[in-house]
């Protein structure tokens, strides 16, 4: 995991999202200590259109652990 971080963490992804022009869904889990709601929320705001969705309960991975309620966000974009 830390070397993964090594490798990922300088991706600016900030900087990245203002070049991007269509639609922008950030989905985290409520309980997400990894990726917190202020991180979520600035990537939102850095994409010229970009939407928050928080799924109460949900942790890091939900996707895995709650994919019917990605999915149903995803189908609402």
């Amino acid at each position: 995991m830390a070397a993964l971080w090594r490798i990922a963490a300088p991706d600016d992804t900030d900087r990245r999202l203002r070049d991007v022009r269509v639609p922008v869904t950030v989905v985290r889990g409520t309980r997400d200590r990894l990726c917190g709601h202020d991180w979520a929320a600035r990537l939102v705001k850095t994409a010229a259109r970009g939407r928050l969705v928080e799924l109460p309960g949900a942790a890091h991975m939900t996707p895995q652990t709650h994919p019917d309620e990605v999915a149903d966000v995803l189908r609402s974009c």
